[in-house]
């Protein structure tokens, strides 16, 4: 996850996913295809390359299905720090929201639960599926 990390603040991004690539080979276990993505396990760093691995499945699932399958909200469970160094302050959820925010993604924080954000199925695939989502997911999966 150290290795991750220092990828990503370097912005060498395909080498950030291809360590995470490597760990989810090592035995990571996540699950991209779901409709939720767990991040409790991870370092901030591995959180966002899953976060943008996840986006990219996602585009992908849902370009296939179409709009025929209903509307689904899609949840990324970042915790909210409870066994974090400082209680109440995650590393992972700061890390996330602020990806979030720089790729402008359409989650906001789930009403009840502070450790997760939401979006609705519509609103991500069309910000996927935007000029402003197809340029930012280029810049992470494009290699130079």
């Amino acid at each position: 996850s150290a290795l991750i990390s220092a990828y990503g603040k370097g912005g060498q991004w395909q080498g950030a996913v291809a360590a995470f690539e490597g760990m989810q080979r090592a035995g990571l276990k996540l699950d991209l295809e779901d409709n939720k993505l767990d991040l409790h396990e991870l370092s901030a760093g591995a959180a966002n390359i899953a976060v943008l691995l996840w986006l990219k499945t996602i585009k992908a699932k849902y370009s296939k299905l179409g709009t025929t399958q209903g509307e689904h909200e899609l949840t990324i469970v970042t915790g909210w720090g409870k066994h974090s160094r400082e209680q109440g302050r995650s590393e992972v959820q700061a890390s996330v929201k602020a990806l979030v925010s720089e790729l402008g993604l359409p989650f906001t924080p789930h009403m009840t639960n502070p450790g997760r954000l939401v979006s609705s199925q519509s609103d991500l695939t069309q910000w996927l599926q935007s000029v402003e989502g197809t340029t930012h997911m280029e810049k992470y999966f494009t290699k130079p």
